[in-house]
């Protein structure tokens, strides 16, 4: 597939996939937006990649979704491309851990349930 000269947007673009994706990408006339929840790592890695822009944002936050939407709207024209990205897992180790429940919780918000969320609202 050949993507070129597209607007695109990658949560959790701050490091590793992510920003290996947004390397990829932005090396081939693409405008790229990276977001995370930590504004010091995207800026560090949007410094280290030519038309990359980023935004803080957690997936998991709605108010945040939105000022994201916000923000796409302000500043480009339209979005072509949404690469959910964003992820957390816990490691168990099952004979010690505790609260299981509530990591699995956490995992299906921000693997799951967020990234319908983000989709939603970017539509």
């Amino acid at each position: 597939m050949n993507i070129i000269n597209k607007t695109i947007l990658i949560t959790g673009g701050g490091s590793g996939i992510g920003f290996q994706i947004a390397k990829q990408l932005s090396g081939k006339g693409n405008k790229v937006i990276i977001t995370g929840r930590t504004e010091e790592k995207l800026r560090k890695a949007a410094e280290q990649l030519s038309g990359v822009s980023y935004i803080a944002a957690d997936v998991n936050k709605t108010e945040d979704i939105d000022r994201l939407s916000a923000y796409l709207s302000d500043n480009f024209n339209g979005l072509d491309i949404l690469i959910n990205n964003a992820g957390h897992a816990h490691y168990y180790d099952l004979n010690a851990a505790t609260n299981i429940a509530a990591k699995a919780a956490e995992e299906i918000q921000t693997n799951y349930l967020a990234v319908v969320n983000t989709i939603e609202k970017l539509l």
